[in-house]
């Protein structure tokens, strides 16, 4: 190695042809973003179609970002366990104390699960926390759709996904981006109660161990 660097030029670098033929190496250049989602690409790649993908998890785990991704990658909308929050009549404090009492399941039910699998277009009313109100989410014709989202597989909804995926978070590494992204108060809000309610919903129902794949932290 010495020699040959004592006489390398700085030019490019190729394989020699006995190499090529031995191992038919290939590079590409991936974003980074993408690297803890290897696994899951290769079994959604693998999935039959029509297919719907569920990605459950931690708080700040990156379960948006994931799907968001991937929804790029594969061309298929995204659904979001978050347009499902429960609005405030329905917050009373029998709900509430429910294992993932705060997610509006029935709408769920009633909106979603029907035409997941259908590869038809449909829409679906998405609760607007800040707003109070109810916008329409539309959902274009396609073979793969993810669901995103804390509490997305509630067993209440029944065995409706093809692959079920956990996403998790480590606790120093969650505080860092609830802080980043919500602020002291936000986080604070967090510790307090959304975190808390995820952690009784998971360890009720068993989210993780349900789960075909976890992702790496």
């Amino acid at each position: 190695l010495d020699a040959f660097l004592a006489r390398y030029d700085g030019g490019a670098l190729h394989h020699s042809e006995t190499y090529r033929r031995a191992y038919a190496p290939a590079y590409r250049v991936a974003d980074a973003a993408f690297s803890r989602l290897t696994a899951l690409i290769c079994r959604l790649d693998a999935l039959p179609r029509p297919a719907v993908a569920a990605l459950d998890g931690d708080a700040a785990s990156g379960k948006s970002t994931a799907a968001e991704l991937l929804g790029q990658l594969f061309g298929a909308p995204v659904i979001h366990a978050d347009d499902f929050y429960l609005p405030p009549e329905l917050r009373t404090e029998a709900r509430l104390a429910e294992p993932g009492g705060n997610f509006h399941r029935e709408r769920f039910a009633a909106e979603v699960l029907p035409n997941l699998k259908t590869g038809r277009a449909f829409s679906y009313g998405a609760y607007d926390f800040h707003a109070r109100a109810t916008r329409r989410a539309e959902i274009p014709a396609s073979e793969l759709v993810f669901v995103e989202g804390a509490y997305c597989l509630h067993p209440a909804l029944g065995d409706y996904a093809d692959l079920r995926v956990f996403s998790p978070a480590a606790p120093d590494e969650q505080r860092r981006r609830i802080l980043a992204r919500n602020g002291e108060a936000g986080l604070a809000a967090f510790d307090a109660r959304w975190i808390p309610m995820e952690k009784r919903y998971q360890a009720a129902f068993g989210v993780r161990a349900r789960c075909d794949l976890t992702l790496p932290e």
